[in-house]
């Protein structure tokens, strides 16, 4: 007589355990790409901001190998051009999309500013703004930008030479109720050519 209400206790308890906990994981498959879907994963467009001289090779995402790219800045009249015009200030920003699977909200950042300068031309480098918290910013921008203020020198701004580089890392992050996925930090070298 007692097995079937041992069996029937047995029952509930599984249902309990299985079905009434929450479970549930963090985004998924988190990445930062140039669209929704298609080329390129683990990959930014790059962009300069410094109307109306823009030095900057264009680039479409293509560039990136494993999550670094190295992106061609012209040594030339244009550098000169685009600091005279901005107040000795180069600005870099990116655009992209965070992809992902199960995400509600979602972050981007741009860290590490830095630069290889061996001719002490520049005077301060910042990243400013705000991060953007949508998802799409193919057609906008992750909301910081990279910012180098160049020394001024005699009649104009001084300028890096030719191999030197600016730098830094954009990654972005997926969340839900259940936590938060980081996607992998790329990596933007910009050399001077």
């Amino acid at each position: 007589m007692p097995m079937p209400a041992v069996l029937g206790t047995i029952a509930q308890q599984g249902q309990s355990a299985g079905g009434g906990g929450g479970g549930g994981s963090a985004p998924t498959s988190v990445s930062t790409a140039t669209s929704s879907t298609g080329n390129y994963d683990n990959a930014l467009i790059v962009y300069q901001d410094n109307a109306p001289s823009n030095t900057l090779a264009s680039n479409d995402g293509s560039g990136f190998s494993s999550t670094s790219v190295n992106i061609e800045f012209g040594y030339n009249n244009i550098y000169s051009a685009a600091l005279n015009n901005n107040s000795g200030i180069i600005v870099f920003g990116c655009q992209g999309y965070i992809r992902a699977t199960g995400a509600t909200s979602f972050q981007w950042a741009m860290k590490n500013i830095g630069a290889n300068d061996a001719t002490g031309a520049l005077n301060d480098m910042a990243i400013t703004g705000t991060a953007s918290t949508d998802q799409d910013e193919t057609s906008g921008d992750i909301g910081e930008i990279a910012s180098y203020e160049h020394n001024s020198g005699g009649r104009g701004y001084m300028l890096m030479n030719a191999g030197d580089d600016f730098t830094f890392n954009v990654d972005s992050s997926a969340t839900n109720s259940n936590g938060t996925t980081d996607s992998s930090a790329l990596s933007i070298n910009i050399e001077v050519v």
